[in-house]
């Protein structure tokens, strides 16, 4: 079976949808995968790991780079318990 990543551009949807900033981004993920809303300690847990990985908090700024790390991030929201209530 061969393994791959998915063959979407997840940069290219994260920024349609308006995000700008790291916290946008992280806010636009959660909404689109979870039923519950994110403790506040979680989300600021995932915009801090996001603007580390990025090296900055503005998305334009690192618009060439970005899917790597929306991708891990997008793995740590898939891996929170509120995305495992259904």
């Amino acid at each position: 079976t061969p393994r791959q990543a998915a063959q979407f551009d997840l940069s290219a949807i994260v920024l349609d949808s308006g995000a700008r900033t790291a916290a946008d981004a992280v806010d636009y993920l959660t909404w689109r995968m979870l039923r519950v809303p994110l403790a506040a300690q979680t989300r600021a847990s995932l915009v801090a790991f996001l603007t580390k990985e990025l090296g900055t908090d503005t998305l334009d700024r690192a618009k060439s780079y970005m899917e790597d790390s929306l991708r891990m991030t997008t793995h740590l929201v898939m891996s929170t318990p509120e995305y495992l209530i259904v």
